[in-house]
């Protein structure tokens, strides 16, 4: 089984020494993680509050400057010493140098991304110090400008070099704050020899009497003749459905028929029924080496855009069109980290109160925390979601493509499996304005490659991907 601690305590922080000025923010101070720089200084009263007045314009200088935090642990007791010992980056922002123990491990450059790092030889028992620079998103995009070139872009330019929310660069409904820190945890991981690495879910067919899914397990690590793997769906605590592979591969695909589904349906129009869908990889004497959940609903969502040869954008959900009453979601808040989980329920629940039926996730801001999917599925509000893109043209050359890549398989793969998630949106407005206001012809937009091929090929691999079916005997 995973074991994991947590690195979210005892961390302090400060500018840069090689910054100029700014002396009284040269000792480490306190901080909390998740966070970021401005909300670190706010907490311990060394700036006023950011959206009070014209605050906004006097604290400009804190995303100009580079920062640095640190902290200190032991390795747990309970850590093997013959596995690996890996750290786990949920999410950095944005431009990030790590050291551990003094020793260079990394350089980070997306704050959408999850980074892991085998740290094994560079571990010790007692007293870690794990130190990380932020160097400022500003200066970073602003290189990355000059060597590239200037784009067309609405608002700052230089922001569609950089991996980060859009909106910290300033928008039309909020301030420019480009934030930096650890906004999401950081935590050690020791894995078995094999473990699950992801878990898929989608119904691939549904009649009034039965309907078929398909689950795909993707185990990392060595498997051999000893694992077996057990996959099961429960509802209201009653076991539905289960099997039992026996041949188990890195990619494995099962497929299941299940008597009188209860079906997921969007607000208004039904109930959100949620299947638990268990994925548990034992070896044959029974020991669990590694299990993973996720709450699924069984339903189709397909998008028609064409109809007796016209065009049109109609959603059927199980077979069913849905007239859609949506709105559009920002993030709740320029500080990401300290939105509580009560804020995201008492939104939703007013979303719900309104009849709406679709949250457009906007491409602008961030792929969500995993509680404002959670709870679209349990009230039925479904997900319209951008890839986080917006009004503007975007850099092709290799480096970027690739860090885009990984960005999207990560988060394609951590959604995937939700009953809510209708839709996939390359972008927000880029392609609209480069037609409204430089050249009719969408395809010279720069970013184009990324919309019409690079995330069309991702999604069809993510959801067509090919594993080792599973056959019943």
């Amino acid at each position: 089984m995973k074991k994991k601690l947590n690195l979210s305590d005892n961390w302090v922080f400060k500018i840069d020494n090689n910054i100029e000025g700014y002396d009284k923010f040269k000792e480490w101070m306190k901080c909390e993680v998740p966070g970021t720089v401005h909300t670190d200084l706010f907490n311990l009263g060394l700036i006023k509050d950011p959206f009070f007045e014209n605050n906004e314009l006097k604290l400009q200088w804190i995303s100009n400057c580079d920062w640095l935090y640190k902290t200190s642990f032991d390795l747990p007791d309970e850590f093997e010493s013959d596995s690996p010992v890996i750290i786990v980056f949920e999410g950095l922002d944005t431009i990030a140098e790590v050291w551990l123990n003094k020793e260079h491990i990394g350089n980070f450059n997306n704050m959408f991304r999850r980074y892991e790092l085998d740290i094994t030889s560079k571990i010790i028992d007692k007293n870690n110090e794990l130190e990380i620079k932020f160097t400022s998103p500003i200066k970073y995009a602003k290189s990355l400008e000059e060597k590239h070139g200037k784009l067309y872009v609405e608002v700052n330019t230089e922001r569609v070099y950089i991996r980060k929310a859009q909106y910290s660069f300033g928008w039309d409904w909020g301030p420019s704050f480009p934030t930096m820190g650890i906004y999401k945890p950081i935590y050690l991981l020791q894995k078995d020899k094999a473990s699950i690495k992801n878990l898929k879910f989608n119904t691939v067919e549904i009649s009034k009497s039965k309907a078929i899914v398909e689950v795909d397990v993707e185990v990392e690590g060595t498997v051999n003749s000893d694992c077996i793997l057990e996959i099961s769906l429960s509802l209201k605590g009653q076991l539905i459905k289960k099997k039992t592979v026996k041949d188990v591969y890195n990619k494995n695909k099962i497929r299941m028929e299940i008597d009188k589904p209860a079906l997921w349906w969007p607000c208004c129009q039904g109930d959100q029924p949620l299947y638990i869908l268990s994925a548990v990889l034992k070896n044959k004497n029974e020991k669990i080496i590694d299990l993973d959940k996720r709450k699924v609903g069984i339903r189709t969502i397909e998008l028609i855009l064409e109809e007796n040869g016209e065009n049109t954008f109609k959603i059927y959900v199980n077979k069913k069109e849905i007239f859609i009453r949506g709105v559009n979601w920002i993030p709740t808040d320029s500080f990401l980290p300290r939105v509580p989980e009560e804020r995201y329920k008492k939104l939703f629940l007013l979303a719900k109160k309104a009849n709406c039926n679709m949250i457009r996730i906007w491409g602008g801001g961030v792929y969500e925390r995993d509680i404002l999917y959670e709870l679209c599925d349990e009230l039925g509000l479904m997900v319209w979601q951008d890839f986080m893109f917006t009004c503007g043209s975007y850099p092709e050359y290799d480096e970027f493509l690739e860090n885009v890549k990984i960005e999207i398989i990560q988060n394609v793969e951590r959604l995937q499996h939700h009953p809510s998630l209708a839709l996939w949106c390359g972008n927000n407005e880029c392609e609209w304005l480069w037609y409204q206001n430089k050249d009719k012809d969408i395809s010279k937009l720069p970013g184009y490659k990324i919309y019409q091929q690079l995330i069309q090929n991702l999604l069809k691999e993510v959801f067509l991907s090919q594993g080792k079916a599973y056959k019943s005997p």
